[in-house]
């Protein structure tokens, strides 16, 4: 076996020759023919498939005979083992008719040891044919192999976009790829949680541990940093850094395409061959084909995931949601409702409602408003729904449009308003009671919120203190400056208790708008915050100024009934003496002359009596003991024949004017006390006329009584017939007034007045059933009213 290397372009000559002779010959020619070659020598077949099994060959050169074996035996072999490697037989026995036969059956070329000049064309001749044959049938793999990857690609398109599983795809992908390139090995890497993970591999002679998937060191690391697919013809004569699962399984050559969906990397697709490999400009684009599959694949299974998690999230949200769901369709016919609508409907299985359209689990009018609603407009209204138990149940819809195919559908949101609706009802209820009973109480309510809150006060609260309006207040401190000053000191001790949410009361006395004080009796409730802080003040107002009239009025009457019962019986026993003192004195009178001068004495002692008399009767008035003679008496006549002798009695700078009423009423009473309470009255007017005046008298017939009079408790209704007495003197200042009517009150100088004469009058009007008013204003005059009841004119 001999060798011959030259430094390059070297031709790789296999030399089947058992002649030294012809092979010094052949070495020679092909010097000469200027071939850089190397030649392996071997004189027998049974050497030749040793070398090619080891070694790069060119091409063959062999004699036609070998030993016992010729050139058929020869070209059958290598037609069989190595088809594709040519085979020039070099001979000087055969002729051209048998060396044309060699060639049909298979053999590159033939030159003939005599013309050996021809070995170098036709060696040049054969590797061209070699080449062009080997580019032929490079470029007929290549088309076969990549109207597979089309092939491929199609179905993967269509198994991606039928949602086949990721995992599943991804290792027929690897199976398919590896199987294009014949001997291959192919493998797809997924980041799951941020780790890659090997999702599908094929024809790989040991698989990495999942702690040497995280480094991601060599040709993948290189790759999922790559935008466009890498390819590596070949690992040794890359200037890239040396890979490391590739060097570890014996892969020479690689392509990468990295699995990316807009800017995020989604993992790797790497394909390996375990011998150099030229790969076509377009095969590792047919990589980037699959990766960009891949990750559409995966981007479409997320968001199928996503829709699916959503749809299953909306599904619990509607099933849990407290408020009903519906969903119709274009024709109005249900397609769900969740347990809360159920609920509402008061349905055991909405399922047996499904595909019913809505007028016939609803109404006809509900199905009417909801059509026209205009599309795409969400609206909502009020319905009721009438169970089959007879319950009317108020529901609030609120209907908004799902778009999709072929026309919007609809999602009815229903919630219960019959709640509502009764709570309202009974708070419209309650707010109108409320509002009656503040209307119809004769107390006023307020509501102060603290510190500058709103404030309530009602009508009658209003009206009480005579306020058109409540003005701004500063807690129950606003009271004080309304407070009657002897009440305010009581006020701040009830208020400066307070320590509980608890009702407290005070009776006191507030002034109105025209600085008048009036009996109250003040309830308020505080209200605390948690720290103890007074918040809110609610209370009423009650007036308590008639009680405390009739509370003086009693004590009055019942101090009047004492002193009169005192006065009656003095009187009774006065008067049984001056009946024997005017006895006696009438006797002694009539045995005494005229000229007698204790004639003149007796009478004195008679006049005496008769004043002690008359004062005795006044007595009697003021205690309710004197017998009075009631009687129907014209008002008119009493009057006018009684203004006469009040003339008498006035001065003459004084002026009497006299107005009667035209009805000419009647009355029952004593005519004689009528007469005497009369001329007591003006007699005081007189009094109090010192510099000049008018008194006048007026009579009229009412309805009713006004108040308030001077003793309400004898206070009576109906038609009444009044007789004032009005003078335009000093009059009375309040205190005055107050005690006009007590017994031996009066204002006259001492000797000018006994202080019964205005309690005469009353006592002997209420005696008759009559009752007394007097209205005075200091320094503007008095007016005494007596009211009396009204009779028939044939009343006895």
């Amino acid at each position: 076996m001999d060798h011959i290397d030259l430094s390059q372009n070297v031709l790789h000559i296999l030399l089947l020759e058992d002649e030294k002779r012809d092979v010094d010959l052949i070495r020679h020619q092909l010097i000469k023919d200027g071939f850089h070659f190397r030649l392996v020598h071997v004189a027998t077949l049974d050497k030749v498939e040793p070398i090619l099994r080891t070694q790069s060959i060119d091409v063959c050169l062999a004699d036609y005979h070998l030993g016992s074996i010729n050139g058929v035996e020869v070209l059958k072999w290598f037609r069989k083992n190595h088809a594709n490697l040519p085979l020039i037989f070099v001979s000087g026995v055969i002729g051209e008719d048998y060396a044309v036969d060699l060639v049909k059956d298979g053999a590159t070329d033939y030159v003939l040891k005599d013309r050996l000049f021809r070995l170098g064309p036709v060696i040049r001749r054969a590797l061209l044919d070699r080449d062009q044959s080997q580019q032929l049938l490079a470029a007929q793999h290549l088309l076969n192999r990549q109207a597979k990857q089309q092939s491929h690609l199609s179905q993967w398109s269509v198994w991606a976009l039928d949602g086949m599983a990721i995992e599943m795809l991804a290792q027929v992908m690897a199976q398919n790829m590896a199987q294009d390139w014949g001997e291959a090995a192919t493998s797809i890497l997924l980041f799951q949680s941020g780790r890659p993970c090997l999702a599908a591999h094929y024809n790989w002679p040991k698989l990495p541990e999942r702690s040497e998937l995280a480094p991601l060191d060599g040709w993948f690391r290189l790759g999922l940093a790559a935008d466009q697919p890498i390819a590596v013809p070949d690992f040794n004569q890359s200037s890239f850094p040396p890979g490391y699962w590739e060097i570890s399984n014996g892969f020479q050559a690689g392509v990468y395409a990295p699995i990316r969906y807009q800017n995020e990397v989604l993992g790797l697709i790497g394909l390996h061959t375990f011998t150099p490999f030229e790969f076509a400009e377009s095969e590792p684009f047919y990589l980037k084909s699959a990766a960009h599959i891949l990750a559409v694949a995966i981007h479409k299974a997320r968001l199928q995931a996503h829709i699916e998690e959503q749809a299953a999230t909306y599904l619990q949200l509607c099933e849990a949601a407290p408020i009903g769901i519906c969903h119709l369709d274009k024709e109005l016919a249900l397609r769900y409702m969740n347990p809360a609508g159920q609920r509402l409907f008061a349905l055991d299985d909405a399922q047996s409602m499904i595909g019913r359209v809505l007028e016939q689990w609803w109404s006809p009018s509900v199905r009417s408003r909801i059509e026209d609603i205009p599309l795409g407009q969400p609206n909502s209204f009020v319905a009721e729904v009438q169970l089959d138990s007879g319950q009317i149940r108020r529901l609030w819809v609120s209907v908004s449009w799902q778009w999709g195919e072929p026309n919007a559908q609809r999602v009815l949101c229903l919630v219960d308003l019959t709640r509502q609706y009764q709570a309202e009802a009974q708070l419209k209820a309650s707010l109108e009671r409320f509002h009656l009973v503040v209307q119809a109480s004769t107390d006023g309510f307020w509501d102060f919120v603290l510190p500058d809150g709103p404030t309530y006060a009602s009508p009658r609260f209003l009206e009480l203190l005579g306020l058109d309006h409540l003005p701004q207040i500063n807690g129950l401190a606003w009271f004080e400056e309304l407070l009657h000053p002897d009440d305010v000191a009581a006020f701040r001790l009830v208020t400066q208790s307070m320590n509980s949410q608890q009702v407290y009361q005070l009776e006191c006395r507030l002034r109105d708008e025209l600085a008048r004080f009036h009996w109250f009796k003040l309830r308020f409730m505080p209200l605390f915050n948690e720290q103890n802080g007074l918040v809110r003040v609610v209370g009423s107002l009650h007036d308590i100024e008639n009680r405390k009239l009739l509370e003086a009025q009693v004590i009055q009457s019942q101090k009047m009934e004492a002193i009169g019962r005192l006065a009656g019986g003095i009187a009774h026993d006065f008067n049984n003496l001056l009946t024997v003192i005017l006895g006696y004195s009438q006797l002694l009178d009539q045995t005494l002359d005229d000229s007698d001068p204790r004639h003149e004495r007796v009478v004195s002692i008679q006049q005496a009596g008769e004043r002690a008399a008359s004062l005795t009767q006044k007595l009697l008035a003021y205690s309710r003991r004197q017998i009075l003679k009631p009687q129907s008496l014209k008002v008119n006549a009493i009057l006018t024949d009684l203004v006469q002798m009040l003339r008498r009695l006035i001065p003459e700078n004084l002026s009497l004017g006299i107005e009667l009423d035209p009805t000419d009423p009647h009355i029952l009473f004593d005519r004689n006390q009528l007469e005497q309470m009369l001329i007591n009255l003006v007699v005081n007017a007189r009094d109090a006329l010192e510099q000049g005046g008018e008194i006048s008298l007026l009579v009229r017939c009412m309805t009713d009584v006004p108040g308030p009079v001077t003793d309400p408790i004898s206070h009576f209704r109906g038609p009444a017939v009044a007789i004032s007495v009005s003078d335009n003197g000093h009059g009375m200042n309040p205190q005055t007034l107050k005690n006009c009517c007590e017994p031996f009150f009066t204002t006259k100088p001492e000797g000018k007045g006994t202080g019964l004469g205005l309690a005469m009058v009353h006592g002997t009007m209420v005696q008759s059933g009559g009752c007394l008013q007097i209205d005075s204003v200091e320094g503007e005059g008095t007016t005494v009213t007596l009211f009396f009841p009204l009779v028939e004119s044939d009343s006895a």
